[in-house]
């Protein structure tokens, strides 16, 4: 399994030596205000996520059982996005798109 992931290039140094750790960011406040879920990691489906910003994009491979392993949901606030609270090793990412930072508006 491909799956998706957007981040901030400030923070490139740190997903590549320490994974996906499970954080409530600013795109997280967007879509759950209460902040009830507690820390995820959120990826995507498809890499047509659009943040608004030129932001860094990491593809996770997974296996079928590394999938069950990190115990993803269905994210119901975005479309064709998912969500685990357990941390994704380095291991299993690739940076595909080394991003700016700067807006796309």
């Amino acid at each position: 399994m491909t799956l998706y992931h957007k981040s901030n290039p400030s923070f490139r140094e740190s997903i590549l030596e320490n994974g996906l750790l499970p954080k409530i960011g600013a795109s997280y406040k967007c879509h759950y205000e209460e902040n009830v879920m507690g820390a995820a990691v959120f990826v995507c489906t498809t890499q047509d996520y659009d943040t608004t910003y030129d932001d860094d994009v990491y593809e996770i491979s997974l296996s079928d059982e590394d999938f069950e392993k990190l115990d993803f949901n269905i994210d119901k606030e975005v479309d064709n996005s998912l969500y685990t609270f357990s941390k994704i090793p380095s291991s299993f990412i690739k940076l595909i798109h080394e991003g700016t930072g700067e807006s796309t508006f």
